[in-house]
């Protein structure tokens, strides 16, 4: 015998030979029907062929699960593979097991999903790991009809764009109701749909309160935002420190693609993918760090920085294609807001102004003097226009700024007489030294 946990009691008898064949299997605690037994020379490797039996508190289902009822001569070894969601050591690290409806690799699962009522089944699993788990997902596509719940000490793992999180109807697809601490999210597809589905309170690929989290190689797909992190209250008002969204795939958001919230502090946002209509990123919150990110796919901003965002460093990104300015910061009233601290380092940022002339590469505008944006350093950028279907006037713009230092840029292709712009009188305690573009080396 091979695979089997000890973890239940019944009798199995079946015509498995040419002659019948009873199997006792006697453990301790009993196991809560029902569960699954592969049956078959190799399951774990071979197993189309292999029969998945049906154990249930009335009897025996045999050819379950889109398999065939199996026949093996006299004295062949078969080996048998016990599924069930109560027993988390049979195979990948300790990890539950689970296969969507139409999973190639139903027998290797602890769970089986039936499709209609996919996030019942994975809320009510990771409900039962109290003290944290890991859940697995096979190939196949699991259909969500409400939003999966993602909770503290939980590792949600897909396998890779194999799997995938289809929503069905107006729903969130990821939505926590507590915050979730020492999360992770790893390597799966989130397709909302929104060609079939009409979103009117949903359309969120993932909708997240967290701490001490990640989000790692996660596609979004048709989605009206790809994520909202600790964006409003309604899991929690507290805040998300040392969270870390990296390597992931957003696409094609309808409106905003990321809505990062003021409760998300010293967290990082890396090797990222963003395209979406609205702003690729709207961000609140700080202190947090933006590396090595790709912003596309002609959104209104690339960036937009709300008030109150501050202690912000923006490295090795490429910013491209928006509508309007690339970087935008109209800063207004908020607590903290003539305390930003925000650095721009060595990003490539391109071709704004699609929607016309009126538009800049970085804007900074603040409200009044007395409402000003402070500690900006822009450094080491090349700020440029190779698109002739794009108008950028100047490569930055500031209004009512105080303390901003730009330096060793390369800027071309702006339609304004200088690469930078400052509105008379409203710019104090600046340097701007060392640039060079098409206009020739300007020195403020």
């Amino acid at each position: 015998m091979h695979s089997v946990a000890n973890n239940f009691s019944t009798t199995l008898s079946s015509a498995m030979t040419s002659s019948q064949t009873t199997l006792t299997l006697t453990t301790s605690p009993s196991l809560a029907y029902p569960y699954y037994l592969t049956i078959g020379v190799d399951p774990l490797n071979s197993p189309s062929a292999c029969e998945i039996v049906e154990v249930t508190a009335t009897g025996i289902n045999r050819a379950q699960q889109g398999t065939a009822a199996q026949t093996f001569a006299s004295g062949t070894k078969v080996q048998l593979l016990l599924t069930s969601g109560h027993i988390l050591e049979l195979q990948n690290g300790g990890a539950i097991l689970i296969a969507p409806s139409n999973s190639l690799q139903k027998s290797r699962a602890n769970y089986i999903l039936d499709g209609t009522t996919d996030t019942a089944v994975i809320n009510g699993i990771i409900s039962s790991l109290t003290n944290g788990g890991k859940l697995f997902f096979l190939d196949g596509t699991i259909n969500l009809h409400a939003p999966i719940n993602m909770m503290s000490n939980i590792v949600l793992e897909g396998s890779g764009t194999a799997t995938v999180f289809l929503a069905v109807g107006d729903i969130n697809a990821f939505q926590n109701t507590a915050m979730m601490i020492n999360a992770a999210m790893l390597n799966f597809v989130i397709n909302m749909n929104n060609g079939v589905n009409t979103f009117v309170n949903g359309g969120v690929a993932l909708y997240l309160t967290m701490s001490q989290s990640t989000v790692n190689n996660v596609t979004t797909q048709g989605t009206v935002h790809s994520l909202l992190l600790n964006w409003d209250a309604t899991a929690s008002n507290n805040l998300g420190y040392l969270n870390r969204i990296q390597y992931c795939n957003f696409e094609a958001s309808t409106l905003e693609g990321v809505l990062w919230g003021y409760r998300t502090t010293d967290s990082w946002f890396c090797y990222n993918n963003i395209g979406s209509s609205g702003a690729n990123l709207s961000i609140q919150g700080g202190s947090c760090r933006f590396i090595g990110n790709h912003f596309d796919g002609n959104p209104v901003n690339n960036l937009l920085i709300q008030n109150g965002a501050t202690c912000l460093l923006f490295a090795n990104n490429i910013f491209e294609n928006a509508q309007q300015h690339s970087i935008y910061l109209p800063i207004g009233a908020w607590a903290g807001a003539t305390n930003h601290k925000i650095s721009f380092v060595n990003n490539i940022i391109r071709n704004c102004g699609t929607s016309g002339a009126v538009y800049d590469l970085i804007y900074i505008a603040a409200a009044s003097l007395t409402d000003t944006s402070t500690e900006i350093v822009i450094s080491g950028n090349q700020m440029y226009k190779d698109n002739s279907s794009n108008d950028v006037r100047y490569a930055v713009n500031l209004t009512n700024v105080v303390g901003v230092t730009i330096i060793g840029n390369s800027f071309n292709g702006y339609t304004g007489a200088t690469p930078v712009a400052m509105a008379s009188g409203s710019v104090t305690n600046y340097e701007v030294i060392g640039n060079c573009g098409n206009n020739g080396v300007t020195t403020y």
